[in-house]
């Protein structure tokens, strides 16, 4: 999963390699725009996020109903900031390599939460949190309960 400011690309691969792949409208900077919405979301914002995200993605579901992804591998710097934020809240399992770092669900959930209930300036108190990536990330959704 590549998260950019204008689109967000899925590729799903096994060991031989690319499965399925497509790229969707929803980049971060994408979606804050589109949204619109208040600062902290509020649950009619979330709400909307949702069902945008469920309307858009469904060609994603269907492909990993199909094909079963067990591991996410993110790269952009909304990733990043996730995992500086697990390991500056002492939520790291497990540190691999400078550019691998493992994100329990139960870690990113505890992020989540965190990042849903603070507005910007609260959000940039964080530990962890990237300055610049506020302005252009929107909420997480958890994509495997899908």
């Amino acid at each position: 999963m590549d998260i950019g400011g204008g689109s967000t690309e899925f590729i799903i691969a096994n060991k031989t390699g690319p499965t399925w792949m497509k790229s969707f409208d929803l980049g971060a900077s994408r979606i804050l725009e589109n949204l619109q919405a208040s600062d902290p979301l509020s649950s009619k914002d979330i709400s909307k996020l949702n069902a945008w995200l469920e309307e858009d993605l469904q060609s994603l579901f269907n492909a990993c109903k199909e094909y079963k992804p067990q591991i996410l591998l993110g790269s952009s710097g909304s990733f990043d900031t996730l995992a500086n934020m697990q390991f500056q809240m002492k939520l790291a399992t497990g540190y691999i390599s400078d550019n691998h770092y493992p994100l329990p669900l139960k870690a990113f959930y505890r992020i989540k939460e965190s990042l849903l209930e603070l507005n910007l300036e609260d959000r940039l108190k964080l530990p962890g949190m990237l300055a610049c990536l506020l302005y252009t990330s929107p909420s997480p959704r958890d994509l495997s309960t899908s």
